[in-house]
């Protein structure tokens, strides 16, 4: 990845990067090494339509050093687009007959490419390598944390969560090195500096969207932490007070209706984060 631009993929706005886990752990090691502060998000649709909204948000996506497709939505719009930009920047000076005819294509893709997130991953693939979503990213990170011996600290999600998490982490990899776990709020007076004193190499961040992006994009220079990531709910699925959605749901992308049903009230978002970002992405210039 010589450079990023290169590696990057513009979904209304927001940068997503061409990486898998592999990459991640990798990117983690050379910013580790490297010094400095870095800030790793993990963006699905919902994070993009709420962008459009939020300026504050949208520019703290736009300026994080690595964004991961958490989402097989993400993985959609990077394959859709892949196939209908380099046309679309054409369609500008051609005729009407032209247009129409760039239309019924664009309407072609979007049928192929929503037909392939359950019948042809490979395909869908080609371009965002796999979904890196907080959830699994963190157990991963634990592990190669372990191994090199960085220094982690958990912030954020209810009171006591943190450290359940910690104690769970420490479970699985007992030499992990995790120097501190928190709760707090991201408003909370002096929670940076608390962080700070630890120098940690990496610290996960459970406020939740888009209150931790906006935290870590207000505050990381004065985190004193290497690498900061925002885990949303993954605290509370590693502490057993939140149920991820079963495997093949995930394997599909289907974990929108495990939401739904775990949670209808949130309908209004699931809508936003599927059909209306579909119709956003086709439309969207």
């Amino acid at each position: 990845m010589s450079n990023q631009d290169d590696v990057r993929i513009n979904i209304l706005g927001i940068p997503i990067d061409r990486v898998g886990y592999i990459d991640v752990l990798d990117k983690i090691e050379y910013y580790i090494k490297k010094g400095g502060y870095h800030y790793i998000a993990t963006v699905n649709p919902e994070f993009i339509m709420h962008a459009a909204q939020d300026s504050e948000f949208k520019k703290a996506l736009q300026n994080s050093n690595l964004n991961t497709a958490d989402g097989v939505g993400i993985v959609w719009a990077s394959k859709y687009l892949a196939k209908t930009q380099k046309s679309n920047l054409k369609s500008q000076n051609l005729s009407i007959t032209s247009r129409f005819i760039y239309k019924i294509k664009k309407i072609f893709w979007l049928k192929i490419s929503l037909f392939s997130i359950l019948f042809n991953r490979r395909w869908l693939y080609s371009e965002i390598p796999e979904r890196v979503t907080g959830a699994d990213l963190i157990w991963k990170i634990a592990k190669k944390a372990q191994d090199e011996g960085w220094k982690i600290f958990l912030l954020g999600a209810g009171e006591g969560v943190a450290g359940n998490v910690a104690g769970k982490l420490k479970s699985k990899f007992p030499k992990i090195n995790i120097v501190g776990t928190y709760s707090g709020r991201p408003e909370e007076e002096g929670i940076a500096d608390r962080v700070a004193g630890y120098e940690p190499d990496i610290l996960f961040v459970a406020f939740g969207s888009p209150r931790q992006e906006k935290f870590i994009y207000n505050n990381l220079d004065k985190l004193n932490a290497k690498v900061v990531i925002g885990v949303g709910g993954t605290f509370d699925f590693i502490a057993g007070l939140a149920r991820r959605a079963p495997r093949f749901m995930r394997r599909f992308g289907i974990e929108w209706l495990w939401r739904l049903v775990c949670q209808p009230f949130r309908i209004g978002r699931i809508i936003n984060a599927f059909p209306k970002f579909v119709w956003k992405v086709w439309r969207g210039k």
